[in-house]
């Protein structure tokens, strides 16, 4: 059970301002510059299949949409999961 939750609301800290942590902050954009213009949808829906459809008919239209969006991928789901989704099953035994 939770008794004191505390949160700050000060923006000036909200940026990490410790020179090796900005070195590296900055090194990570240096290395991966399409960080800065990623969108990340999250599809929610009463059962998973509902919003796996969903989200296959969200990416599909946004990769369409060509003069707006350079590239559209979908890390769980798509053809690949599809057809090979059963090999990343968990390694822990489904018990009901």
């Amino acid at each position: 059970m939770v008794h004191h939750f505390k949160i700050s609301t000060d923006i000036s800290q909200l940026i990490e301002t410790e020179p090796d942590w900005a070195a590296s902050s900055n090194a990570i954009d240096a290395a991966f510059p399409q960080r800065e213009s990623t969108v990340l949808v999250v599809v929610e829906a009463q059962a998973p299949e509902f919003a796996d459809a969903a989200a296959n008919e969200l990416a599909d239209a946004l990769a369409k949409n060509t003069q707006h969006f350079t590239a559209v991928s979908q890390p769980s789901g798509g053809d690949f999961f599809e057809h090979n989704g059963l090999l990343y099953l968990s390694a822990v035994p489904f018990h009901r």
